[in-house]
């Protein structure tokens, strides 16, 4: 009896569900057969093959309104398996039980995470349930935000089944926790780029400003939104309070030491007028200076009222690289005693050696064949972030944030015409509106990933569900 007054809480509370938003608005409204038929990076061939292997895997709930929260969840994980190249019938098996997971009480970003899992070939760890209820025990920096996001909306709408409430808000304040050490990263983050714009806008790099307030904008609403209730102090979660304030404040709370403030130059002001050098009169003799005192007894010399010697000029772009490698000697600084900050949208690029790109390469073909494998940092299995993270780590001595949305926010924009080996190049494999997959560039139209089908391997940029995900690429080495 109690099982079934479970099953019923359970099935009147995901008929009325609220959905994440996994797909663009637009493409919410089509079904998943509409779905797969509107895409512009399959062929006819291809398309047809979709069709007929979502037909018989779903039946008539592949025709159901796109606002379906299964059906959006499905579209995830069918565009992941178009863009990781997926044969059809695997891939709708696969975004089958993810919809089938949703209505299970299973949220979104776990049954989507699971299911591009299963694309291995590999079992997971736990079922999709296990997973999001002990999600601490299996806690993952790429999802944890989404997930921490999704039970707070759910909480927050009171759509929580009364029976799974405390196992949520459990589930939720544990997964918090561990979010902490995420949120201080992002909180120096936040710090750094907001210093960066303040310094930019008296420098009169207006492009430089216009990408950098754009990335503290983009910063500032994933705060918001992703890490409610992460701080504990109220100052932490204070959008309005200075974010210097908000980071000392979590480290405080943190019980860890906080970096200093960072150093950057201020307005760039015109050198100063030269004074007009004063007429002397030439003495006729030179007369004998008097013998030098003992450096103890001589009293200090006055100034003159004038400085004959002009002023040395410094022009203003010298200043501001002056300040630039001051700031690269201050990152050395902070690398040397282990405080080590990933290079931020606006920084100098990172120099690196005659041969780096044969290093950049070398480095790749070791890991070329590791699995896939979500959240893992070495060969025995990686992710897309942790590849890209221990690329730069191993080949370029370059520490990167560890996930992709973090990553995104490192080094300066570069458009994909004017890209070169070394770039990060980010994508939305998922249709959802934000970066969820990262790789490295090559040159000559090769990229290297940790592909969720293939393990880490080579594949072509220019293939066309590749360019429909491309989400932009970023420059952090200067050849």
């Amino acid at each position: 009896m109690r099982f079934l007054c479970v099953a019923l809480l359970l099935l009147a509370w995901a008929s009325s569900a609220w959905a994440l938003d996994v797909t663009t608005p637009a493409e919410r409204q089509l079904s998943l057969l509409e779905y797969v038929a509107k895409r512009d990076d399959l062929s006819k061939v291809d398309k047809t093959a979709w069709d007929k292997a979502l037909r018989s895997v779903f039946g008539g709930a592949a025709m159901k309104d796109g606002t379906d929260e299964g059906v959006t969840v499905a579209k995830s994980v069918v565009s992941a398996a178009i863009f990781f190249d997926v044969e059809p019938k695997r891939a709708a098996r696969a975004a089958y039980d993810a919809y089938h997971d949703t209505y299970r009480w299973v949220p979104p970003p776990i049954a989507i995470n699971y299911q591009i899992l299963v694309l291995q070939g590999r079992k997971p760890k736990a079922d999709p349930r296990q997973l999001a209820f002990d999600f601490p025990r299996y806690f993952n920096e790429e999802i944890a935000p989404d997930l921490a996001s999704w039970w707070d909306e759910m909480l927050t709408a009171d759509k929580i089944p009364a029976l799974e409430k405390a196992n949520v808000e459990a589930a939720l304040a544990a997964t918090r926790t561990l979010m902490r050490p995420m949120l201080r990263e992002r909180l120096w983050l936040l710090v750094e780029l907001d210093a960066r714009r303040e310094w930019l806008s008296q420098s009169g790099k207006n492009k430089e400003l216009q990408e950098v307030t754009r990335a503290l904008a983009a910063l500032k609403d994933e705060l918001h939104r992703d890490f409610k209730g992460v701080g504990k102090t109220p100052v932490i979660g204070n959008e309005q309070a200075p974010a210097y304030e908000r980071y000392h404040a979590l480290c405080k709370e943190l019980g860890v030491s906080a970096k200093a403030r960072p150093a950057y130059a201020g307005p760039v002001k015109p050198p100063p007028a030269e004074p007009k050098p004063q007429a002397k009169l030439e003495p006729k003799s030179e007369p004998k200076p008097p013998p030098a005192k003992p450096e103890s007894l001589a009293s200090p010399r006055p100034a003159p009222a004038t400085d004959p010697t002009p002023p040395l000029k410094v022009a203003p772009q010298e200043m501001m690289v002056d300040a630039k490698e001051a700031e690269v000697r201050e990152r050395k600084a902070e690398k040397d005693a282990g405080h080590v900050s990933p290079p931020l949208s606006g920084d100098p690029l990172v120099p690196v050696f005659p041969t780096w790109e044969r290093v950049l390469n070398t480095t790749v073909d070791r890991w070329v064949g590791t699995p896939y494998l979500w959240g893992g940092v070495d060969h025995r299995g990686i992710d897309c972030s942790g590849f890209s993270r221990q690329v730069f780590r191993e080949a370029f001595s370059v520490e990167l944030p560890r996930n992709s949305r973090a990553q995104f926010a490192t080094g300066q924009k570069v458009e994909q015409r004017e890209m070169k080996a070394g770039d990060l190049v980010f994508f939305d494999t998922m249709d959802r509106g934000t970066v969820t997959h990262v790789g490295v560039y090559l040159g000559n139209g090769l990229f290297a990933h940790a592909s969720s089908s293939k393990g880490v391997t080579r594949a072509e940029l220019s293939k066309k569900y590749h360019q429909r995900a491309f989400w932009g690429s970023r420059r952090i080495l200067k050849s």
